[in-house]
């Protein structure tokens, strides 16, 4: 192959290395791609399993408490749907004008206000 090289026109030996040097750093730039997602996947493997062994062992657990309570309240407890309250604070100050409600404010925040305005 060595003396095919010598009757090339224009040829530099320069050119063939850095090609040899390009496809040799492409190369590691893949090898490094597809271990950096091959990583990743088994991360992600590894999370989904204990994922799975945490709701097993919650699962287990809940079936553990439903056993030794007695049935009528696990029933119940499945027929109530989980509802929040929520309490709203009454509004000091009215909507229809910028004037302070005197019912719904205390003694001591009134005359501090007094004293501003």
């Amino acid at each position: 192959m060595l003396w095919n090289l010598k009757y090339l026109p224009k040829f530099k030996w320069r050119n063939l290395t850095d090609q040899l040097a390009f496809e040799r750093t492409e190369r590691e730039y893949r090898l490094r791609n597809e271990m950096a997602q091959a990583r990743s996947e088994a991360n992600e493997f590894i999370n989904k399993i204990e994922k799975s062994k945490m709701v097993k062992g919650m699962e287990y657990k809940k079936s553990r408490k439903l056993a030794s309570e007695p049935s009528s309240s696990a029933a119940s407890q499945k027929t109530q749907p989980n509802t929040f309250s929520i309490k709203q604070h009454d509004t000091i100050f009215s909507r229809d004008s910028t004037s302070i409600s005197s019912k719904k404010v205390d003694a001591s925040v009134s005359s501090v206000l007094g004293k501003l305005l």
